[in-house]
């Protein structure tokens, strides 16, 4: 999903602030500042650091990962003025060194697949890189970089090629340049191979803990209590993601970071306490956890009247579904109201928003069938039951108890927003109008009875499914539709996020030679789906993909086809692998 999308919550969440209206800044150390004026769509890298082409201070996807990668540098105090963007086709910025040779050159790139498929290249194809050091003879290492905004918080791989690697066989590096404790210029990145990874960055088991470099990766457990060990550094996303067993969990005062929807889903748990050493926090760690009675030790945390915040008390991160009264008028002060913050706070009558709110993320109101929204925010407009940016551009979200079934959206909207009506039972039709540019992963996710009426040319919307308008994503498919199986279009590449979510009448599914990644949530909650084939050509199922098919019993996957977390949670299919 592209970052441009919500493009100022990753401003927001790499350290930027708004200064006057639509320009945000960000200063680092020898008063070196980088500002975002986001109505001209333009980045402006400061006096010292170097920007040779001017496309690279356009908003794209691409030029977003490059911001945050030189954001890194910059904060691991790299001096700016040795710091060149665009100077060559070969890479997309590179650092040099006080002597004017380059330390390193680094080439970004979007997550996943461009990614993966650029250094497998790289390492099987060693007449790349020797043709890159040979023209870039100054050159010590080379870096192929890719980060993403993912539950709250920026996440980074890259790999590093140093210049002796065609001609000993060095090994590349994927640690030591940005982590804790390593210095500018620092060659330390020499320890962590990864062909060594196994002894340097092993996975640790510890009854029933994963962890892998102080990270918490995986819990197999189902005790009530659940003791996290000792030396834990960060609880990974998602970590304990329906665990309904657990009741009561002891972090150890050794974790600094929760990662976003960590206890999602723990309907049992009543009992967690934020230890003082945690510093930082993704999105809502605690959505849909009804039982859950909090206590917060951490001094870089406000937890009061149910609603949790940064220190600064300009994030609103979790409001507790337990919270007594009806009503939750979020603090002047406040910025940002993060994803899925009430989500779930099923007993709100109504939720206020001060004047100073200007960030809404991921729908933080879902799942609220009695909450009536107030907006006192200038930076947003409400109307119809449908709330917008204040240029009416934007869609962030649909009230769910407001009683049109019909919504028709106004020309000049460009962007729908993620999971903006998500489980709106209402709603019947959706006018989308020919303004529209983009659509957020499926926002109309478990809108049981809606048909759609498209005027817009990226799109196309037929016989109850959404494509983008080459046809190569499946983006929506309509729940009311009493098809019992379905073909997908030849043409299909991708089938999206959520895209058959609670497709309950859906019972057989035939998906083309082609589909490469079926994404996250793609068929959850198909009760009835008892077949399903899945191509050679698929290499990605995402989390949950098949999370809640009850009638699943069996599925056959290609060799190399990646499943990722989750996939088949609550789903007794029994997993077969192509030979």
């Amino acid at each position: 999903m592209s970052i441009i999308l919500n493009s100022i919550n990753y401003f927001w969440k790499m350290g930027y602030n708004e200064e006057i209206p639509d320009l945000y800044v960000k200063k680092y150390h020898d008063s070196h500042s980088i500002s975002i004026d986001v109505a001209n769509e333009v980045i402006d890298y400061g006096n010292s650091i170097h920007v040779s082409a001017e496309k690279s201070a356009h908003f794209s996807q691409k030029n977003f990962i490059v911001l945050e990668a030189v954001d890194r540098f910059l904060r691991k105090k790299y001096p700016p003025e040795n710091i060149h963007i665009g100077r060559s086709s070969m890479y997309d910025f590179a650092v040099e060194n006080n002597s004017g040779h380059v330390f390193i050159a680094v080439q970004c790139m979007e997550w996943e697949e461009e990614y993966d498929i650029k250094v497998a290249k790289l390492k099987t194809n060693l007449s790349i890189l020797q043709s890159f050091f040979k023209i870039n003879g100054d050159t010590n290492y080379f870096c192929a970089y890719t980060s993403r905004l993912k539950a709250g918080t920026i996440e980074c791989r890259y790999t590093v090629f140093p210049k002796t690697f065609c001609e000993d066989n060095i090994l590349t590096y994927t640690s030591g340049l940005f982590e804790e404790g390593i210095q500018a210029y620092s060659d330390e990145f020499r320890a962590y191979p990864d062909e060594n990874i196994k002894s340097n960055q092993s996975t640790k088991v510890i009854g029933h803990f994963e962890i892998s470099e102080g990270i918490l990766t995986k819990y197999t457990g189902n005790s009530p209590h659940v003791i996290v060990p000792d030396g834990v550094k960060k609880l990974r996303n998602s970590l304990f993601w329906n665990c309904y067993t657990m009741e009561k969990i002891t972090i150890p005062d050794t974790v600094y970071s929760l990662g976003g929807d960590t206890f999602y889903n723990c309907e049992n748990l009543s009992e967690l306490t934020i230890p003082e050493s945690v510093v930082i926090m993704g999105d809502n760690p605690f959505a849909n956890c009804p039982k859950l009675n909090l206590i917060n030790k951490s001094p870089h945390f406000v937890f009061e009247d149910g609603g949790l915040y940064n220190k600064e008390m300009t994030r609103l991160i979790y409001c507790a579904i337990k919270r007594d009264s009806d009503i939750f008028e979020v603090p002047d002060g406040v910025i940002s109201v993060s994803k899925h913050s009430f989500y779930n706070c099923k007993n709100l009558r109504k939720i206020i928003l001060p004047p100073s709110v200007k960030i809404i993320e991921n729908n933080p109101f879902s799942n609220l069938p009695n909450m009536r929204l107030e907006n006192n925010s200038p930076h947003f407009i409400f109307r119809d039951g449908a709330l917008y940016n204040k240029t009416m551009t934007t869609l962030f979200y649909y009230e769910h108890g407001t009683e049109s079934k019909k919504l028709v959206i106004p020309e000049g909207v460009s962007i729908i927003g993620r999971h903006s009506f998500y489980n709106c039972q209402k709603i019947e039709s959706i006018t989308i109008p020919s303004s529209v540019k983009t659509i957020g992963y499926n926002p109309f996710t478990n809108c049981s009875s809606l048909s759609l009426i498209n005027h817009s040319l990226e799109y196309v919307y037929e016989n109850g499914v959404l494509y983008n308008k080459e046809r190569t994503e499946l983006i929506y498919y309509s729940i009311s539709s009493p098809l019992e199986t379905l073909v997908v279009s030849n043409t299909v590449k991708k089938i999206g996020r959520s895209a058959f979510f609670g497709c309950k009448n859906l019972k057989k599914v035939i998906i083309p030679e082609g589909v490469s990644v079926i994404e996250r949530s793609s068929f959850a909650n198909c009760i009835n789906l008892s077949e399903i084939s899945i191509p050679d050509s698929v290499t990605i199922l995402g989390e949950w993909a098949f999370v809640n098919c009850t009638n699943l019993n069996t599925i056959t996957l290609p060799d190399n086809t990646s499943i990722e977390g989750h996939t088949f949670f609550n789903c007794p299919a029994k997993i077969t692998r192509k030979k």
